[in-house]
């Protein structure tokens, strides 16, 4: 299991909802409510695979598995990038082809692994984007969350923003990729 200890000041982002509903978060049939759902994030993980990237807006160091997270997969980075030279770039949020791909995993909060939360509406606006070390990523989110298995929304409104700089090599090889 690969460590990341907290040496550095990689940014932040606080995220809100009014409202979000966990099914199954303390056990099978013990549902959770937060009011008002609030993460705070302290970690950045940047993993590039082809044109897709894939951000994931961690609680804290430590191991990748015990902190509450949410993950953003950008399709068509390339573009992105040189979009973003003439002002912010707007993605709709969903699962449709150019859309970017929301996820929230309550990996501290829950005592079981529940389902996915999917991002079903909404849009993730960029300011910068970078995967490689000294990159910055900067934007803001408002995302309507589903359970996966039903279709539900149970978080409307989750919106924040998120500023961070791009570290890679240890301690944070747990969450940024090697440079390319």
């Amino acid at each position: 299991m690969a460590l990341a200890a907290p040496a550095c000041d990689q940014g932040a982002a606080s995220l809100q909802a009014p409202t979000l509903f966990v099914s199954d978060c303390y056990g099978v049939d013990r549902h959770a409510t937060f009011e008002p759902f609030v993460l705070r994030v302290r970690v950045l993980s940047a993993m590039r695979d082809e044109d897709v990237v894939t951000y994931r807006l961690v609680g804290d160091f430590g191991t990748f598995d015990e902190h509450d997270q949410l993950s953003l997969s950008v399709p068509r980075y390339p573009l992105i990038v040189d979009q973003i030279s003439d002002g912010p770039v707007t993605r709709p949020v969903g699962s449709g082809e150019g859309q970017v791909g929301v996820g929230l995993a309550l990996l501290e909060r829950c005592d079981l692994v529940t389902a996915p939360l999917v991002g079903v509406a909404g849009e993730v606006t960029f300011e910068a984007v970078g995967t490689r070390n000294g990159q910055r990523v900067k934007g803001s989110l408002w995302v309507d969350l589903a359970d996966v298995r039903t279709g539900e929304v149970v978080g409307a409104g989750l919106a924040g923003d998120f500023d961070f700089v791009v570290e890679t090599g240890m301690p944070y090889t747990s969450y940024t990729p090697r440079e390319r």
